[in-house]
């Protein structure tokens, strides 16, 4: 199985760490996905307004974390070897506060 690189700036490849930051992101945003989907199979019959939003949660926090995924990805592939790709820290602290609700959600879905 080949993997095809992500396309860099002017048909430049950015390398193997762009690819594996990439995955790595999208393997996370596809295990929020599959929390949001057990969430509701779990108790289908339980219409519980937590669990909803325990699911939508879960799917806007992938959303993003495919986004975030993507940028970290083209960041590094245009840094240079010398210095590092910058964090963006407003992106990251939505993305902890929105895991933290998400926690709070399941655990009131948990508890009900």
């Amino acid at each position: 199985m080949r993997l095809t690189p992500v396309s860099g700036p002017r048909g430049r490849l950015p390398g193997l760490p762009a690819q594996r930051t990439m995955l790595a992101w999208d393997r996370t945003a596809l295990a929020l996905i599959a929390h949001g989907a057990f969430v509701l199979v779990r108790n289908p019959t339980d219409g519980s307004p937590a669990r909803i939003v325990s699911a939508a949660l879960s799917l806007a926090l992938a959303l993003l974390v495919a986004g975030l995924g993507r940028l970290r990805a083209r960041e590094i592939g245009d840094s240079d070897r010398t210095r590092y790709a910058r964090v963006p820290t407003r992106p990251l602290m939505i993305l902890t506060a929105g895991v933290l609700l998400l926690g709070v959600a399941d655990l009131v879905a948990i508890l009900h």
